[in-house]
C-alpha cells in the first residue's frame, strides 16, 4: 500500500516536472509560479518526500519540493541551459541550442571547461562565489549576473541553478542545471 501510494506521487510529481519546464519552454505564466515553487533547497529525505509521504498529513506533503533529473534537463527547450558536473569546479557536460545562440560557444568548446569562460570584468565575483557555495551544499541558487558571450559582449542575465538528482534512491545529485534569462532591457544598455 505504501509503495502504491509512493509510486503514485512519484508519478504526479514527475507530471507536475514536466509541466514546469513545458511551462518555462513555452514563456507561459505558469514558469513565475514555477520558479517559486523550484527555488528552495532541495532536500529528498524531508517531510512528504519518499515512501513515508503516504501518511504525511497535509502540511507536510505542501513542504515538498520538486525535483529534476538530468532527463528532465535535457528536455527541448527554448531557454539557454547549461549542465554541470556536481562537484567543483562544475565542468559542463552539456548545453542546448539556446544557451549556443546566447553565448556563441559551441557545445564542444565549452565541454570539460567550467563558465568561467562567460565571466568576465563585469561579473560579481562574490555573488559567484555565493552560487559556487549553494551548489557545493546542493541547494537551489539564483543571482543576477553579467556574463560575456564569446566575442566579449556582455549580457545581463537571471542565472537560476537546480540539483539534479538520479531518478532512482537514494535519489543523490547527479549534475546542476543552469538556466540563463537575458534581461533584454538591461543587455541593451551594453550595446
Amino acid at each position: 500500500m505504501l509503495q502504491s501510494a509512493y509510486l503514485q506521487r512519484t508519478s504526479m510529481a514527475a507530471t507536475a516536472i514536466g509541466a514546469v519546464l513545458g511551462a518555462r519552454a513555452a514563456g507561459g505564466q505558469a514558469a513565475t509560479s514555477a520558479s517559486v515553487a523550484l527555488a528552495k533547497p532541495l532536500s529528498v529525505d524531508a517531510p512528504g518526500v519518499g515512501p513515508a509521504a503516504a501518511a504525511a498529513t497535509p502540511t507536510q506533503t505542501q513542504k515538498q519540493t520538486l525535483t529534476l533529473t538530468l532527463t528532465d534537463a535535457l528536455s527541448p527547450s527554448e531557454e539557454a541551459r547549461v549542465v554541470t558536473e556536481r562537484v567543483p569546479p562544475f565542468r559542463v557536460c552539456h548545453v542546448n541550442a539556446a544557451w549556443v545562440r546566447l553565448c556563441g560557444f559551441t557545445e564542444t568548446e565549452v565541454r570539460g571547461r567550467t563558465l568561467a569562460m562567460i565571466q568576465g570584468p563585469g561579473t560579481d565575483e562574490a555573488a559567484v562565489a555565493r552560487l559556487v557555495s549553494d551548489c557545493a551544499r546542493g541547494r537551489v541558487s539564483s543571482m543576477e549576473v553579467t556574463n560575456y558571450d564569446k566575442a566579449g559582449r556582455p549580457f545581463l542575465n537571471q542565472l537560476e541553478v537546480l540539483p539534479l538528482v538520479e531518478p532512482n534512491p537514494p535519489h543523490s545529485i547527479s549534475h546542476f542545471l543552469g538556466i540563463l534569462r537575458p534581461s533584454a532591457l538591461a543587455t541593451a544598455r551594453y550595446a
